[in-house]
């Protein structure tokens, strides 16, 4: 829903503006990010925002521990949904062969 009308189809126009980075902190550690934002440049004059942030430790040849945090933004977003979706995942990666 939007501005209280049920949408069976959206159609807008928008900006895509972005920034992207990937640093080695350490021999094994390494950080990366992304933000987007999208405003509309339409009638709903909403905005959609992205942000991802990683880290990921080498433990060993052949075991990573990988932390994300995800943010999720949109202004036009109504109750009973939030304007923001946050996610952090941990995890394990496993590298087979070479």
């Amino acid at each position: 829903m939007i501005n209280n009308e049920l949408k069976t189809s959206f159609s807008t126009t928008e900006l895509l503006f972005g920034e992207e980075s990937n640093r080695k902190l350490t021999e094994s550690t390494s950080f990366k990010q992304k933000l987007v934002v999208s405003p509309d440049l339409g009638s709903n004059k909403g905005i959609l925002a992205t942000f991802d942030a990683g880290l990921l430790v080498t433990l060993n040849k052949t075991l990573c521990l990988s932390m994300t945090l995800q943010d999720r933004f949109n202004s036009l977003a109504q109750a009973p949904v939030k304007k923001n979706d946050i996610l952090y995942l941990t995890g394990t990666n496993v590298k087979f062969g070479g």
